[in-house]
C-alpha cells in the first residue's frame, strides 16, 4: 500500500476513534439532589428532607403556625424511639415514639421538640443539620437554595 493511502487509513482510524470517545464522553444522567422542603396548609408547616416530588423523605419536622415546637420524624434503629441531631457544635438527643411501617417494614421515630433546643436553633441559623444513627453521621445540608425554604418553616413555627 502506498504511504499516501496508509496515511489515509491512519487519518480514518483516528477520526473513528475520536467519534466514539466524543460519543463516550457525555456526562453520566445525575440523580436528583436531595433537598429541603416546605409545605403550609394553612394549619400545619412542614420542611421535609428528600427527593423532590417522591416519598422519598429523610427527615421530616412539622408544627402548627406560631407554636414554638416541631414534631421531628425519621428512620430510626427498630427499638431505639430518638433522634440524635446535630448541627455544628449542637448535639440534641429527641426521645419519643418508634413505629414500624407495615408496608416498608421501616421502624419510624418521632420526637417533640422545643424550637429552641439547641441543634434546631443550630440548624435554623446555619443551615446544617446531620442525624446520628447506628453510628454513622447523615448530613442533610440545606444548599443556598434550600435556605429560604429553612427560614419559611422556622417562621411559621416561632
Amino acid at each position: 500500500m502506498p504511504v499516501s493511502g496508509r496515511k489515509s487509513l491512519v487519518l480514518l482510524a483516528l477520526l473513528g476513534v475520536s467519534g466514539l470517545v466524543g460519543a463516550c464522553a457525555h456526562p453520566l444522567p445525575q440523580p436528583e439532589r436531595l433537598s429541603w422542603n416546605y409545605f403550609f396548609d394553612g394549619q400545619e408547616a412542614k420542611l421535609a428532607y428528600g427527593r423532590p416530588n417522591s416519598d422519598e423523605v429523610g427527615l421530616m419536622m412539622t408544627c402548627a403556625p406560631h407554636s414554638g415546637s416541631v414534631l421531628v420524624s425519621s428512620d430510626a434503629t427498630a427499638g431505639q424511639p430518638r433522634l440524635i441531631l446535630v448541627s455544628g457544635k449542637s448535639k440534641s438527643t429527641l426521645k419519643g415514639s418508634a413505629e414500624v411501617d407495615p408496608l416498608t417494614g421501616t421502624t419510624q421515630a418521632h420526637a417533640a421538640a422545643s424550637l429552641r433546643e439547641a441543634a434546631l436553633a443550630g440548624f435554623a441559623r446555619s443551615g446544617r443539620l446531620s442525624v446520628e444513627r447506628d453510628g454513622r453521621s447523615l448530613d442533610m445540608p440545606a444548599s443556598l437554595g434550600d435556605r429560604d425554604a429553612v427560614r419559611r418553616f422556622f417562621s411559621a413555627c416561632g
